[in-house]
């Protein structure tokens, strides 16, 4: 059984969705959580919450309109990959 067994993420995540065993949000939220990362570490390259100036960037990166947005999305994308994650290692 080779499922989703490639080196790019979102390839796997993609033929996990289309065999049903993932939702259509787990690419969108990897890409975001991803995305998020990223951009918080070139803008705050020592760590800690970005300067003020800075988060405006880091959401328009992410596809957000603002800052409140983007927390909100990302703490939401969070949960579900939490959730998802649970429910992988509960076996269901």
């Amino acid at each position: 059984h080779r499922l989703a067994l490639h080196p790019r993420l979102e390839l796997a995540i993609d033929e996990l969705h289309a065999a049903g065993l993932v939702g259509p949000q787990v690419g969108g939220d990897l890409r975001l959580l991803s995305r998020f990362l990223v951009a918080s570490r070139l803008v705050t390259p020592g760590g800690g919450e970005p300067h003020p100036q800075s988060r405006a960037l880091i959401a328009e990166v992410c596809g957000l309109p603002d800052w409140a947005a983007l927390v909100a999305e990302h703490d939401a994308a969070r949960q579900r990959i939490t959730d998802l994650w649970q429910r992988v290692r509960d076996g269901r």
